[in-house]
């Protein structure tokens, strides 16, 4: 069978095209210092590719919400260990059997009251934090009526795990002993420069520290529960990582050096395919 010009040419051309191909792979693969750059490239790799890297956009989503649950939970800790002080400060008041000191007292165990008030109406970025699920008005009135739900906070800090935080102010405030209406009481008492009563508001006063320390605990234990989820999915997002590197990563060094063969074996095959053509014209005159 002969060979024809137009034959030799096509499988030249071909073998170019197959050729530029191969190169310009290989050179998007130094460019990018990926080898997988797209599904054709390796199926099976790819499909590892983007479970991968769905698998690490997951923990960065859990770890984004720890890192609010454990702002709130700072910030928790901070108004209750300030509540847990001004209730201290209120229950030396109520030890204090000297009379020439009521009228100063009366007039301190009411701004503590609207201090602790205040606090319970603490909010972040915006909601309250004491008010269950009705974070968009204040926990407490003026009165100290709760306005809030029964609501908890509940973050997803892992797959299938989720931690729950208090967030119901009339528990915290108003649990066992309803902190704004024992401080009302300590002030009428001490209006009322009634000796006995403010005396009994020493025991509910330690029932009030009581109920606002053991909150601080559980908090403590959830805290710490945090910490480790974060510390977890912190090692297991590395392991990850490295997992998508592995699957998808270029050795560069191999693959500069392959390029560069490739280069020049097309720049040869250009110079050995021109050579051929113009010898075949030169038959063909």
């Amino acid at each position: 069978m002969r060979v024809s010009n137009k034959m030799m040419a096509d499988t030249i051309v071909s073998n170019l095209a197959k050729q530029a191909r191969q190169m310009a792979k290989s050179q998007i693969m130094v460019t990018t210092g990926k080898k997988i750059n797209k599904a054709s490239d390796d199926p099976i790799g790819m499909g590892k590719v983007i479970e991968h890297r769905n698998t690490i956009s997951s923990m960065g989503q859990y770890q984004r919400n720890i890192q609010h649950a454990q702002l709130r939970m700072e910030l928790t800790e901070s108004v209750l260990g300030t509540v847990d002080s001004l209730l201290n400060e209120a229950k030396k008041i109520a030890s204090d059997t000297s009379v020439e000191n009521r009228v100063i007292w009366s007039s301190e165990t009411e701004n503590i009251r609207n201090q602790i008030l205040e606090l319970s109406n603490t909010k972040l970025n915006g909601h309250t934090i004491f008010s269950g699920h009705q974070t968009d008005a204040p926990a407490f009135n003026a009165a100290g009526t709760y306005q809030g739900d029964t609501g908890r906070k509940t973050y997803t800090v892992g797959d299938g795990l989720t931690v729950s935080l208090d967030a119901d102010g009339s528990q915290i405030f108003q649990g066992t002993v309803d902190i704004f209406g024992a401080l009302s009481d300590l002030k009428a008492a001490l209006d009322a420069n009634d000796a006995d009563a403010i005396a009994n508001q020493q025991a509910v006063l330690d029932k009030a520290v009581s109920q606002i320390q053991a909150v601080r605990t559980k908090n403590a234990a959830v805290s710490s529960h945090l910490k480790a989820t974060a510390n977890h999915i912190e090692g297991l997002k590395g392991t990850v990582k490295n997992m998508l590197s592995i699957t998808e990563d270029a050795n560069l060094e191999e693959a500069i050096i392959e390029f560069k063969a490739q280069e020049t074996a097309y720049e040869a095959s250009l110079a050995v395919s021109a050579q051929i053509m113009k010898k075949s014209l030169v038959d063909y005159l």
